[in-house]
């Protein structure tokens, strides 16, 4: 006979706390009880009479237990794996866990309000930044720290050698000052002598040094040298004559005393001999000195022409030498004026007249020579190194004409006028180059010029 289930009966009907402590599900039991029929037999005879086997039947009942997997408390779903937040989830929030929500950025869990970071004032000396679930503290100048609670201190700015730190605050807004000892001065990096603690924990100059600025009390300029004091080293600067750091090195050459003049020596000869005093040559150290000259004699016989005379002194002591140059210059002897005759001019070189003079006269048109003399209209007047004219004397334009004698020799109108002078020099520059003196004019090209005639006009 098969069991008939009669009923069941749930024994554990919810999941217990432990289970779910760590599941978002557990397992509970149910009980069911089945009924099963037993027969037995025996006899049906009255008295014990067996007349018959009789058969009789009775219930049996037993229990069958089975379990059943259920959502914990907070969990729902086939697999159990979907939490509930029962005051869901704002602001984009999602629920992660029964009544616990994973929160954006800004929001706080567990139900994802605002996060408000600086509602509570947390900078003290700042102001206060908030980015989303943190915030970020500006402080104010002399302040620093998570939330500006600390005052800026920039430290001792150390000690100075040869010097003094006045002053023992260093924080912010403090000022020390700097002082160094007698003879010594406040130099680089900086020359200021107080600083200042900043914002940013640095003082507003870096410590000076002191060094020592009065080298010049040993007088260490020798030989007059004047001493000039600077930081840790002296300038000395030295008298004429010396060099060097302290003015110990002679660089003075030989002193020229006396030196002769040039000398415009005049010759009767063409050779003239000429005599002169030497140089005198000193050194105000006494030191020896060796003198030279191309003319050591101090006396030379010289043709004409111009000479320079040289004489050097050198001084060993140093190897500086110092020169004496003049120049001896001997030509014929001067010439005297040659005058110009009258009612007319005289023409001359006006270059190398040293070496000679070479002239000629023109008469004013209207004017010619004396009667017997008018050949002469074209000679030349010559005077070399005997100082005298040849011819001695210009033929003067005393007889009158009316003829405009528009020929070589003769000027128109004035002498005085630029006409009258130009028409000269050009007359007496072709008559020079067309003589037998025409090197005056061939070994001096640049010099023979119409520029460089000299016209001297008579008086009346």
């Amino acid at each position: 006979m098969q069991p008939l289930v009669l009923f069941q009966v749930l024994l554990i009907g919810l999941c217990g706390s432990l289970p779910c402590a760590s599941s978002s599900y557990c397992y509970v039991s149910r009980s069911i009880a089945v009924a099963t029929s037993q027969s037995e037999y025996f006899n049906c005879g009255i008295w014990g009479w067996n007349w018959a086997q009789c058969t009789r039947y009775r219930l049996a009942y037993r229990l069958q237990y089975r379990q059943y997997r259920t959502c914990c408390s907070g969990w729902e779903g086939r697999n159990c794996d979907i939490a509930i937040c029962s005051h869901g989830c704002p602001n984009g929030g999602t629920c992660i866990r029964p009544n616990v929500c994973s929160c954006r950025p800004g929001y706080n869990p567990p139900r994802c309000e605002p996060i408000y970071a600086c509602a509570s004032n947390p900078c003290q000396h700042g102001t206060c930044h908030e980015y989303h679930s943190y915030f970020r503290c500006t402080c104010h100048d002399g302040w620093q720290g998570t939330t500006c609670n600390i005052v800026v201190n920039c430290g001792h700015p150390g000690f100075i050698d040869n010097g003094n730190v006045i002053g023992d605050r260093y924080l912010y807004g403090d000022t020390v000052h700097f002082t160094c000892n007698t003879d010594y001065v406040l130099v680089h990096p900086t020359d200021q002598s107080a600083a200042q603690c900043q914002g940013n924990g640095q003082w507003s100059t870096s410590k000076p040094r002191c060094l020592f600025g009065n080298t010049c009390q040993s007088n260490p300029c020798q030989h007059g040298g004047t001493c000039i004091n600077s930081v840790e080293q002296h300038y000395c600067a030295c008298t004429e004559g010396w060099t060097g750091e302290i003015c110990e090195t002679d660089v003075s050459p030989p002193h020229v005393e006396s030196c002769p003049d040039d000398m415009d020596v005049p010759a009767e000869d063409n050779r003239e001999t000429v005599r002169w005093e030497p140089p005198v040559f000193t050194d105000f150290r006494n030191e020896t000195l060796h003198v030279t000259s191309n003319y050591p004699d101090c006396v030379e016989t010289f043709p004409w022409g111009q000479y320079v005379v040289q004489y050097t002194a050198t001084k060993p002591f140093n190897g500086l030498r110092s020169t004496c140059e003049f120049t001896v210059r001997v030509y014929p002897s001067p010439c005297p004026p040659l005058e110009p005759p009258a009612h007319g001019a005289v023409a001359c070189n006006g270059w190398i007249t040293r070496l000679g003079r070479v002239c000629k006269t023109f008469c004013q048109q209207g004017w010619t020579l004396p009667r017997g003399l008018e050949g002469k209209i074209n000679q030349l007047y010559v005077c070399g190194a005997h100082g005298s004219w040849l011819p001695s004397a210009t033929v003067p334009c005393s007889a009158q004409t009316s003829s405009d004698n528009d020929v070589d020799g003769f000027f128109p109108g004035n002498c005085a006028s630029a006409e009258a002078k130009n028409s000269i020099k050009r007359q007496y520059i072709t008559a020079l180059r067309n003589s037998s003196f025409s090197k005056i004019c061939t070994s001096w090209l640049d010099l023979c010029l119409e520029d460089n005639v000299e016209v001297t006009c008579s008086g009346d």
